[in-house]
């Protein structure tokens, strides 16, 4: 941060100067910080708060496979919100995560457009959990304000209901995963690289066809790349898309050929 500063220090403290003159806010702390010390406090927010500066848009990319030393695949989820003047903006999301070792031997993971897939391995996405739970909340406070006298009890209603709908949520949760992922997977468990590959792929296209006949987004679709990793081979591709029509370049696929067979 210090080195944007001092590079960007001539623009910065000229449009620093001129923000400041028209707005209130900045010409009360300009009276208190030097311009120099406001453009570093300026390029400090954009770190610190960057979602908010960036009004929540975001691309994202996932890291998956084995480092040097690792056993077990790994997990890297990264969020990029764009430039701070030469710099890119990075968020690491939750971390790496090993979710694959002795005791877990398997599972599967959603990113991006997930609703499909959270309802295939549990029964129900996270939007409806957040549904359900806003609306218990809102009918047993109608409950419990009919029901108490006067202002008794009152004071603690928040934290009561608070506590009431984390165990309500976790009772019901708890069964959903117990009739539908542990079942899950102990299948996945069992299942050969080719059948994994093929879940992953059907999965998507399920999160496709989701998104093609709700929302009309097709954010999620079109043919879909399909890769294994593990420890011993690297990455093998089992299933990937070509960026030309095939049926278009044969000559290229005999040329292949011929050279594969000399």
């Amino acid at each position: 941060m210090r080195t944007i500063v001092d590079t960007h220090r001539e623009w910065l403290s000229s449009d620093g100067v001129k923000a400041a003159a028209n707005t209130e806010e900045l010409r009360l702390v300009s009276r208190e910080l030097s311009v120099g010390k406001l453009c570093e406090a300026a390029v400090r927010d954009i770190f610190v708060n960057f979602r908010a500066v960036y009004g929540g848009r975001s691309s994202g990319v996932v890291l998956a496979g084995f480092g040097d030393d690792d056993a077990f695949p790994s997990v890297l989820e990264l969020e990029f919100f764009g430039l701070v003047f030469d710099k890119l903006v990075v968020a690491s999301r939750g971390g790496v995560k090993t979710q694959v070792d002795h005791r877990n031997r398997a599972c599967i993971e959603a990113f991006a457009q997930t609703d499909a897939v959270e309802f295939f391995v549990g029964g129900v996405t996270n939007q409806i959990k957040e549904t359900v739970g806003r609306a218990y909340r809102k009918h047993i406070r109608r409950f419990a304000e009919a029901n108490i006298d006067g202002a008794a009890g009152m004071s603690d209603m928040d934290e009561v209901l608070g506590r009431s709908a984390a165990d309500f949520g976790r009772e019901w949760s708890e069964e959903l995963l117990r009739c539908n992922l542990e079942p899950l997977r102990a299948v996945v468990e069992g299942m050969s690289l080719q059948q994994l590959a093929e879940l992953a792929e059907a999965l998507v296209t399920l999160e496709s066809l989701k998104e093609r006949a709700t929302w009309r987004t097709e954010t999620v679709g079109g043919p879909v790349d399909v890769a294994i990793i593990t420890r011993t081979e690297g990455l093998i591709w089992v299933r990937r898309k070509h960026y030309f029509d095939p049926t278009l370049n044969h000559r290229l696929f005999h040329r292949q050929f011929e050279e594969q067979m000399t």
